[in-house]
């Protein structure tokens, strides 16, 4: 058990909800956050103050620049900072994913660290089907995006840590709400997706409509973390759903347009579902379409492709441990997806991204 816990991207979805967490277990905590400049750090510091109820002790971070982390002898680290975006470059996703992490994990072990615990993906896997173990996984043939590879990249550097601090590698699904209200105040590539649907710019969807999804809620994912932080280590969990107990793409996209249906102005413009598709169909309507499509749809079209080709790939989640550290249950239904487009209908899609991956 630590006392003090150190959070790289701790104003990212699941960092807030660790923040809150940890309060409530009376655990000092510093959030190293990225920060314009000093007046940006302390508006950040007093928002994440509001959200944990409480004081936060709050430090700027930049993994392109140098990384130190201080007082923290027999902390623990939780790295969660790192771009998420799957259209981002080769070069940037090594800069800032793969040799940041490097830099946080050389600073922990400096620092006297007694543990980290790093927030990986379940796409560390890459496009490989079958199953996803909770241990090491081996380089996939093909990755979807830059993203996935340096996931995976950040996984092989992190076991050579091991000499120098407990080692704590947890896979989360995709994270889509912030509970289990429906709430949701990040976005990513899932929101942005159905808020395409809902406006009716996304006539084609390059999936297998039986392609399990794997998603989680962030409090779901930090209370796992939270486990992964007070108990014994247990080097590798996947926090997700397996396949049995996830919902499929079909079941996504279903269960959204029941509850936009529900929606006066959707149910006025007649939107259809968008049609299901094959990746060589998808490119050649994509293909087809450039310069005669609306920028809005081309562009649409465009978003889908860096994550297209995982929408094909059946996979399987080894979640034994991520399941016990969750407290017994990681997942969402059809229900919670109905659930949380109607707080979008109320309350407008989130635009903001999540720093955490």
């Amino acid at each position: 058990m630590t006392d003090h816990v150190i959070i790289t991207g701790a104003d990212g979805c699941v960092g807030t909800a660790l923040m809150k967490l940890l309060k409530e277990h009376d655990v000092r905590t510093t959030a190293m956050v990225h920060a314009a400049d000093q007046a940006d750090l302390d508006a950040r510091a007093a928002k994440l103050s509001e959200i944990a109820g409480g004081p936060v002790e709050c430090q700027r971070i930049e993994l392109t620049e140098e990384v130190t982390i201080e007082d923290a002898a027999g902390a623990t680290v939780v790295h969660g900072a790192g771009i998420t975006n799957f259209k981002v470059r080769e070069e940037r996703a090594q800069q800032v994913n793969v040799e940041g992490a490097r830099k946080v994990f050389d600073a922990a072990a400096a620092a006297g660290v007694r543990r980290v615990v790093a927030l990986g993906s379940l796409y560390a896997s890459g496009l490989e089907p079958g199953l996803v173990a909770e241990g090491p996984l081996p380089e996939a043939a093909q990755y979807a995006n830059h993203y996935e590879r340096s996931k995976w990249q950040i996984e092989q550097d992190f076991v050579g840590y091991a000499d120098r601090f407990e080692t704590t590698m947890l896979r989360p699904a995709t994270v889509f709400t912030d509970d289990d209200s429906g709430t949701v105040s990040f976005a990513n590539a899932v929101h942005h997706s159905l808020a395409l649907a809902y406006i009716g710019l996304l006539p084609i969807l390059p999936a297998d409509p039986m392609t399990p999804l794997y998603l989680v809620t962030a409090d779901q994912t930090a209370k796992a973390i939270w486990a992964a932080i007070s108990g014994p280590n247990f080097g590798w969990a996947n926090v997700s759903p397996n396949a049995e107990g996830a919902i499929t793409i079909k079941e996504l996209v279903d269960a959204a347009f029941i509850a936009y249906e529900t929606d006066a102005d959707f149910k006025r413009r007649r939107t259809p579902q968008p049609l299901f598709a094959d990746m060589d169909t998808f490119n050649t309507f994509a293909d087809a379409m450039g310069p005669l499509a609306d920028p809005l749809v081309a562009g649409a079209l465009r978003s889908l492709r860096p994550f297209a080709p995982q929408m094909h790939v059946t996979k399987d989640i080894e979640n034994t441990v991520g399941v016990q550290l969750a407290g017994g249950h990681a997942g969402v239904s059809p229900g919670d997806v109905e659930q949380m487009c109607h707080y979008v209908l109320e309350h407008g899609f989130p635009t903001k991204k999540p720093r955490q991956s």
